[in-house]
């Protein structure tokens, strides 16, 4: 168990670690894994190479792609956790796992990252990260043509370990989640402004937001989301899952 401490940045010695989900060497990962699952990541070796060619998932050069990518995932999680560092003063940290989500069941098309609260134990130091299709495709380009990432991409993990900071604030938010009265979901509306508006504030302060710059510009765009929140939830008490999309998704700062 590691104690983080503000005084000394020590990320070497913090339990980071990384899998693919479903990773092809780990039978019990997943039951029939398909080769189509991992034909979109690049590098990937899915030729057909005639019968007496081995099985895709267990060549050579597929299995370094594994190794590899999970050792992306970590090194760029490692960067964001000395940006952030100061905030984990004094937790308690046993594991930060990262589950690689080959298949896209873990996240959403949308996300990019994601910190998993439910599978996440505070009590025991452990918690749980997803790294998105999306992202993980970025990662892989990047290091293939040693650029560097667009500076959305650059925040990511700083934006999801701020979500481990903000752990019982999630945990609050989902009790709220799924009620269709416009009351209770409204409280769920304003607890998720909060949550992502905390999480984003580090890409904010990078300047990633253009049209949020000082506290007023701030002020005035929380404001016009809230009077239009408000406005719905007293037009309608009741709210579908449909509305709840279009309508009460958290704005945020950049919407």
């Amino acid at each position: 168990m590691k104690k983080i401490s503000k005084e000394v940045i020590d990320v070497k010695n913090v339990n980071v670690n990384a899998c693919l989900h479903p990773h092809p060497l780990m039978p019990d990962s997943y039951a029939d894994i398909e080769v189509e699952w991992f034909s979109w990541m690049p590098g990937f070796d899915s030729r057909d190479l005639g019968d007496d060619d081995e099985e895709p998932l267990f060549r050579d050069n597929n299995i370094l792609l594994y190794d590899k990518i999970e050792e992306i995932a970590v090194d760029r999680f490692n960067i964001a956790l000395v940006n952030v560092w100061p905030l984990l003063d004094s937790y308690l940290i046993n594991s930060l796992h990262i589950s690689i989500d080959i298949t896209g069941m873990l996240c959403s098309s949308s996300t990019l990252a994601a910190y998993n609260y439910v599978d996440s134990n505070p009590q025991k130091g452990n918690y749980i990260f997803n790294l998105a299709q999306s992202y993980l495709y970025k990662l892989l380009v990047v290091s293939d043509n040693g650029k560097d990432l667009k500076l959305k991409y650059h925040t990511t993990w700083e934006h999801e370990i701020i979500h481990l900071v903000d752990h019982w604030e999630s945990v609050k938010s989902s009790v709220y989640r799924d009620s269709d009265l416009s009351t209770v979901y409204y409280n769920y509306y304003l607890l998720e402004y909060r949550i992502e508006g905390i999480a984003e504030l580090y890409y904010l302060l990078k300047g990633g937001i253009d049209d949020i710059k000082n506290i007023s510009q701030a002020k005035e765009k929380f404001q016009s989301n809230l009077d239009r929140i408000q406005k719905l939830v007293i037009d309608k008490p009741k709210i579908t899952s449909k509305k709840k999309i279009l309508n009460l998704k958290p704005m945020i700062f950049m919407n």
